[in-house]
């Protein structure tokens, strides 16, 4: 975790300082009217996975609200730095936006080289969910909390899969090694789905990932169970799971929540961002499109660029403190 060079942290501080994550929208309109043509949204992930399925369950309520064509389009690869880079990188008129997340969006220019963005170059628009991060382990294990596990790393060896390398995930459990004396062997994959697989058929003795619909049901019906949570929230569906700070592990990230942003590259006309906010607002409350989000991570109200601003900057800051 300490590869970040310094001058790549200092530019990233720099960006959220100048841009605030809100992206500088810039007055006096678009120009024309919009939108008037399909919008690409970049998914920086695999086919598939969690931020393609929300991605897909949005894109045809956000066409309808926009009166234009939503397309999907996938770009993974680097932790979802090369979808964001094409994010970064796009002309700023509201034509291609993203589902994003917080790790290629934050952590991404901080920790992997040439990531060829920062976030000054980024623009947020509002959250599409918001997922506490877990620690789950296979649901006939006999371990009870996740003392025991800490405390088995030190004497053993004790597998954490993650979804990638510079992952908020990745990070965190990190933080347990260096802040709690945990020797937890750390092993990035490709995907939710691969971590799930592995600790149900013994690959990994631990999956660290956050809430998704692949892994709500096997919480539900046993085959996993969760023995520490993030978020500050009380979630029905994890009830009686203590918090990270619940259960005495407090010098954690300030966020242990995964949010997956609606992001936009930096500069977008502030009436063409004012009309996809709108949009995504409406989208939010459509029942359908909540259900297929997953109604467990969709904020109960909606959540603006100002909110997220405050979040990733908090993180950042940690994130910088903890690399130097």
């Amino acid at each position: 975790m300490k590869s970040a060079t310094k001058n790549t942290i200092k530019s990233s501080l720099s960006a959220l300082a100048i841009a605030g994550l809100v992206g500088c929208s810039q007055g006096g309109g678009s120009g024309s009217e919009y939108p008037s043509k399909n919008i690409n949204l970049i998914v920086p992930f695999d086919a598939g996975g969690n931020a393609d399925t929300q991605a897909r369950a949005l894109a045809p309520c956000m066409g309808d609200n926009l009166g234009q064509r939503v397309v999907v389009q996938n770009q993974p690869g680097s932790g979802g730095t090369i979808g964001t880079r094409a994010l970064a990188n796009a002309e700023p008129d509201g034509y291609t936006m993203s589902v994003n997340s917080v790790s290629p969006y934050v952590l991404g220019p901080m920790l992997v080289d040439n990531a060829g963005y920062t976030t000054e170059d980024l623009q947020v628009l509002g959250t599409v969910t918001a997922a506490p991060i877990v620690f789950f382990i296979a649901g006939d294990s006999k371990v009870s909390d996740i003392d025991q596990l800490v405390g088995q790393s030190k004497s053993k060896n004790i597998s954490v899969a993650v979804p990638g390398a510079n992952t908020l995930q990745d990070f965190m459990v990190q933080t347990f090694n260096d802040n709690y004396g945990a020797k937890f062997n750390i092993i990035p994959t490709d995907s939710m789905t691969e971590i799930i697989r592995g600790v149900n058929e013994g690959d990994y003795d631990v999956g660290v990932t956050s809430i998704s619909l692949d892994l709500l049901p096997r919480i539900e019906s046993g085959e996993v169970k969760v023995v520490a949570r993030g978020g500050d929230e009380n979630y029905e569906y994890l009830e009686g799971i203590p918090t990270y700070k619940e259960a005495g592990y407090e010098q954690l990230l300030p966020s242990t929540e995964i949010t997956v942003p609606l992001a936009a590259p930096a500069g977008l006309p502030e009436d063409v961002a004012d009309t996809v906010e709108t949009a995504l607002s409406n989208c939010l409350e459509d029942e359908s499109v909540v259900s297929g989000l997953g109604a467990e991570i969709v904020p109960p109200e909606f959540v603006g660029p100002e909110a997220i601003s405050d979040e990733y900057s908090d993180l950042h800051d940690a994130i910088e403190m903890a690399v130097k």
